[in-house]
């Protein structure tokens, strides 16, 4: 256990959750404190979550533990906002490891990169416009391909707009 440790109340759950600085969840809803077993995801298993209770009839909440963690440690979350892990590891729910960040700039930075930001690209923005310069001279699809490394779908696809649409020639 890291002596540097700092526990918050869960957000909603106080006296009955505490949440730490380390990402992990504690309980005082029997005699004994326990810490919670984070569950996989099932919408996405590198994230985590846990299951707490409260209310009369007792209600089940499932919540991310990335969530818990920001709201307590990062403030509350402002509407259109999502927790964004900074080194990009779903499963690191330390709070230095998280921030606040717009939905729409964490889906276009983060979730979907796109062109040389993408782990698979494979072509360069300079080579992009020399094909859309090419094409636009009339070079076929599959010259094309063959030149780059690519197929004649990749072209047909610079062509029609579909990738690399922001790329001028």
């Amino acid at each position: 256990m890291n002596t540097s440790e700092i526990w918050k109340e869960v957000v909603g759950f106080e006296g009955r959750y505490e949440v730490s600085s380390e990402g992990r969840v504690k309980s005082y809803c029997r005699k004994e404190p326990r810490i919670l077993v984070q569950i996989k995801c099932s919408w996405r298993k590198e994230y985590r979550k846990v299951k707490l209770v409260r209310g009369s009839p007792i209600k089940v909440y499932t919540r991310t533990v990335h969530s818990l963690v920001a709201e307590a440690f990062l403030g509350a979350r402002k509407p259109g906002w999502v927790v964004h892990h900074k080194n990009r590891r779903p499963w690191d729910n330390r709070f230095r490891n998280l921030k606040w960040m717009g939905r729409l700039q964490h889906h276009k930075t983060f979730i979907f990169p796109r062109g040389e930001k993408h782990h698979k690209h494979k072509l360069s923005v300079e080579q992009v416009r020399q094909i859309k310069s090419d094409l636009s001279a009339g070079v076929s699809l599959s010259i094309l391909g063959a030149m780059y490394g690519v197929t004649k779908e990749n072209i047909s696809a610079i062509k029609r707009g579909v990738t690399w649409s922001w790329v001028l020639s």
